[in-house]
């Protein structure tokens, strides 16, 4: 068998970044858990964007802080590295699968 390697970072020119263009299975459990706090559709939405961003690419913790994540959206950038990083509907796959759960339970075990 070929020896397996990661594929290597992705360069966005349009906004000068460098994108890892996977997700490890650690970052898809943490940035799910992290979607799960919140039960607005928006919320979780915004919080997925936030954890790809910090995870897959160079933009620094400076600059996340300082700008408005609506500009990250409204500016493509956010299209750009959603459509580079592959795992991004395997985030959302385990949130809909954690929500089921979660329902289920609560109508099976009754309250107390």
């Amino acid at each position: 068998m070929k020896e397996l390697k990661a594929p290597e970072n992705v360069k966005i020119k349009e906004f000068d970044i460098e994108v890892r263009p996977y997700l490890l299975s650690q970052d898809i459990m943490d940035i799910g858990e992290s979607m799960l706090k919140f039960d607005n559709k928006v919320e979780q939405d915004l919080c997925l964007m936030v954890g790809v961003l910090e995870r897959c690419t160079d933009i620094s913790k400076e600059t996340m802080d300082k700008t408005p994540l609506d500009l990250f959206i409204n500016s493509g950038l956010w299209t750009k590295v959603r459509d580079t990083v592959v795992g991004v509907g395997d985030i959302y796959a385990y949130v809909e699968h954690k929500e089921n759960f979660y329902k289920t339970m609560a109508r099976e075990i009754p309250a107390f």
